[in-house]
């Protein structure tokens, strides 16, 4: 078992290392511990990563955090939808932060136009 350390801008990640056993007598259990190419199969394990999502888990299964999400159905998807469906605002066209919320704040701002063009247009036609 070793431990690896990942750092990145952001954050500092920690894994554990979990490797097979470099040599068996029995060739099955070999050819399980080896992959296609002959390296040693291995397993990572973040334990923050997972006591978080954990934690995530017990707190969307609890009642309020069913409601919660059952909220998010109603208040964000069907925005995201519209922009897909009407704008066909599928991908970003700019990388970067700032540039990508520039430009969902001009699809956004898009989105609002066309409710205001609905909501004002003449129903007589």
């Amino acid at each position: 078992m070793n431990t690896v350390t990942i750092n990145t801008p952001a954050a500092e990640r920690n894994f554990k290392v979990y490797r097979a056993i470099k040599h068996f007598e029995n060739p099955i259990r070999q050819a399980l511990a080896t992959t296609l190419k002959g390296n040693q199969r291995q397993i990572s394990i973040n334990w923050k990563w997972e006591y978080f999502k954990n934690e995530a888990k017990e707190q969307l299964s609890s009642e309020v955090g069913q409601q919660i999400y059952a909220q998010r159905k109603i208040d964000v998807e069907p925005i995201f939808a519209n922009l897909k469906t009407h704008l066909s605002f599928n991908r970003f066209s700019v990388s970067g932060l700032t540039d990508t919320c520039n430009e969902v704040g001009i699809a956004l701002m898009a989105n609002n136009m066309a409710k205001l063009s609905m909501l004002f247009a003449d129903p007589e036609g």
